[in-house]
């Protein structure tokens, strides 16, 4: 139910939150939603109206309000669209580029403005420079803030995994990318950055 609430395939209504740290039922209120800490996951429930569903899905509080941003590299045009719309979907304030290349210069023009990204999610086998040479090239940027790195590969092979880790990537997300796998990879390769 929750990889099809961000799809979109599932429409919600009778919203509440709560928070994980605080087990308390809100009411949806934005007053409600302010005395939640930082660091909670939010559970956003509420029954689908056309089949009397309960669905579910989860917002972190404190990358919303701190209006995180995720960078989005990857050559599939469908396939960063896909990412792009359930991570909007999560509330997440989403950008994307086709490629390592492009990906270099816009995070070099955001660091100029005083701009930052927390996440960026790298496809691995890119045209011209993969993902692993580029978050290298991140690495070795001199950016204000160095953004959490996660790898989405549909080739998930145990040697891509090692490298993965290598490198410092906060995990890997296979193809296709289910909502639920997606939101957990986010969770915690921010969690380091909330407080």
């Amino acid at each position: 139910l929750i990889d099809k609430y961000f799809s979109g395939e599932q429409k919600v209504s009778n919203i509440g939150f709560m928070g994980s740290n605080s087990p308390k039922i809100f009411s949806g209120k934005q007053s409600d939603f302010d005395e939640i800490s930082n660091s909670d996951i939010i559970i956003v429930a509420g029954v689908d109206p056309a089949s009397d569903q309960q669905v579910a899905s989860f917002i972190i509080k404190g990358a919303v309000d701190k209006g995180a941003r995720i960078f989005v590299v990857d050559d599939n045009e469908s396939a960063r669209v896909t990412i792009c719309q359930l991570l909007e979907a999560m509330k997440f304030v989403v950008e994307s580029v086709g490629s390592g290349e492009e990906a270099i210069v816009r995070l070099r023009k955001a660091n100029e403005n005083g701009d930052k990204f927390d996440l960026v999610v790298l496809d691995w086998r890119m045209p011209g420079m993969n993902g692993f040479e580029t978050a290298e090239l991140i690495k070795k940027e001199q950016l204000v803030t160095i953004p959490e790195l996660l790898m989405i590969t549909a080739f998930a092979t145990r040697e891509a995994m090692q490298q993965a880790r290598e490198q410092g990537f906060s995990g890997i997300i296979t193809k296709p990318v289910q909502p639920s796998s997606l939101f957990n990879s986010i969770v915690n390769a921010l969690k380091g950055t909330q407080s």
